[in-house]
């Protein structure tokens, strides 16, 4: 789910019911976050996985998008650092998406990695 790029900067009505009816599906549903190829600040990268929980709990998982696809020692903890936190937020499941082939940490740090768009 996606409503502001993000969990946006307030609670989506139309949002919150879209979830509860994947929720009661059994779906995993996952909020996106944006991360500029490690270039957006882990903090505001944390403010939008802390949202995601304070405004839509039902989220279980995050979709990582514009991931690093090749490594950096700095970047790559970057994402472990975002998982790590994340987990401790009670997420579970995690995507991915370099938009292109990546190195296999990314593939062992995240649950889903997408590679082609």
């Amino acid at each position: 789910v996606n409503p502001g790029n993000g969990p946006g900067t307030s609670i989506n009505s139309d949002y919150t019911q879209a979830i509860d009816i994947l929720a009661s599906g059994g779906v995993t549903i996952i909020g996106y976050v944006h991360t500029t190829y490690a270039n957006r600040s882990s903090a505001l990268v944390e403010t939008d996985i802390a949202n995601w929980k304070l405004f839509y709990p039902k989220v279980n998982g995050l979709f990582f998008d514009e991931v690093i696809n090749d490594y950096d020692p700095i970047k790559f903890k970057y994402y472990t650092d975002l998982v790590a936190k994340a987990k401790t937020r009670g997420f579970n499941f995690f995507t991915a998406n370099p938009g292109w082939l990546t190195y296999q940490g990314i593939v062992d740090l995240f649950n889903m990695t997408l590679v082609y768009e």
